[in-house]
């Protein structure tokens, strides 16, 4: 895959067997999460949206391992009634078993990545299938391009504004951000260019928000 491609690929199926292996774990799981939080008004309170937020937290190293696993086994036993939520899985609709598949994805992290043709894959591609390139380079930027943070951008504005959106997960304020970083001598384009574009969802894991707090 060359820098064009991944530009403006929309099939996953070459993005992802191209990124599986480059970034973080931490970056492949919320990419992940990033996915399931796209159809959030979809997922029922419950086990299936705790498995969410603990596979978000636990890719942050903020929940124990032990946790993680509990939370885990709860969601799985979603698929086998009368354990959970049995009136809802045997209502058994394709749109159903595609919500509770984005869910069941954050838990497995990078091996999910080189399987994207099987379970449970591909019965996302029901809901955000299109939305799924984006979000991969919204999460891992341009691997072909590096861009590292210089020490000067890091001003107590740029840092505040970067904390607040990455803990809220509001990031109307990337505008703001891009204008920040410039006042602090970023003339990266491809940075400010990202914080500007209006195209699609920032999300937790996005490459300049990260790059600024110096996550990985």
């Amino acid at each position: 895959m060359n820098e064009a491609e991944w530009l403006t690929r929309k099939d996953l199926r070459e993005m992802a067997a191209f990124i599986r292996w480059r970034g973080s774990e931490r970056k492949r799981r919320l990419f992940l999460v990033a996915c399931a939080r796209a159809i959030w008004d979809r997922v029922p309170l419950g086990d299936m949206r705790r498995a969410v937020e603990i596979s978000e937290r636990f890719a942050d190293g903020e929940v124990p391992v032990h946790e993680f696993y509990a939370a885990n086994a709860l969601l799985y036993a979603t698929q086998n009634p009368p354990l959970v939520q049995r009136e809802w899985w045997e209502s058994g609709s394709a749109e159903k078993r595609s919500v509770y598949s984005h869910c069941l994805m954050t838990t497995f992290g990078s091996q999910v990545l080189a399987k994207i043709t099987e379970y449970p894959w591909h019965e996302t591609r029901l809901l955000t299938e299109y939305l799924q390139p984006h979000l991969l380079r919204e999460v891992f930027g341009n691997p072909f391009r590096a861009v590292a943070c210089a020490p000067e951008w890091s001003t107590d504005t740029v840092l505040a504004l970067a904390r607040g959106m990455y803990e809220s997960r509001d990031f109307s304020a990337m505008p703001i951000l891009a204008d920040a970083l410039q006042d602090a001598g970023c003339d990266s384009a491809d940075v400010l260019d990202h914080c500007r574009d209006a195209a699609g969802p920032h999300v937790r894991g996005c490459w300049v928000v990260d790059l600024v707090l110096g996550k990985e």
